[in-house]
């Protein structure tokens, strides 16, 4: 969208839905202890607790994004980029893809991501050549996985916060 003759304006957006049983590509070899499985009949489920469960693998992620342009006069050009991301991934898988309980994975993992950008440089309209710009990112992500087997259940939550900046510039 071009606002004015030296102002652009660029929105992006996506968005991605993923629902599915967990892929039967992911059997593991089993060697020894795997002695008397058989790989699951028909849709892939996992017993848990002498229950047929359903694994899945289930995704939602979508993003958006500015860009503005600008060039106030013919030897600088200035940029700015804004975007934000936001992921959701919730799986359960049967480990050992058999009939036998041996293992059992679930993992959620989730992030929120905001990211900016600026810089002005020079656009060779002038005797100096010069770029400008700063960063700035944030996530908060966070991560649950639960591993159960014959041995008991295991839980490794997660948190994290990130924030980071840089400033650079360089005169030519």
């Amino acid at each position: 969208f071009n606002a004015a003759e030296n102002l652009k304006l660029t929105l992006a957006a996506d968005y991605f839905r993923q629902r599915q049983g967990f892929p039967l590509d992911q059997l593991l070899v089993l060697g020894a202890g795997g002695a008397g499985a058989l790989p699951p009949p028909g849709k892939f489920k996992a017993t848990v607790n002498a229950d047929s469960v359903d694994t899945f693998d289930n995704r939602d992620l979508y993003g958006i994004s500015a860009t503005i342009d600008w060039s106030p006069n013919d030897s600088m050009a200035v940029k700015s980029i804004s975007a934000y991301r936001d992921t959701k991934t919730a799986i359960f898988a049967d480990d050992d893809a058999t009939t036998l309980f041996r293992s059992h994975s679930y993992i959620a993992e989730r992030s929120k991501t905001f990211t900016q950008e600026i810089y002005a440089h020079s656009t060779g309209h002038t005797k100096l050549d010069y770029l400008f710009g700063a960063n700035f990112l944030y996530e908060n992500a966070g991560q649950d996985l639960s591993d159960a087997s014959s041995a008991g259940v295991a839980l490794f939550p997660a948190d994290a916060k990130s924030r980071a900046w840089a400033v650079y510039g360089e005169i030519g």
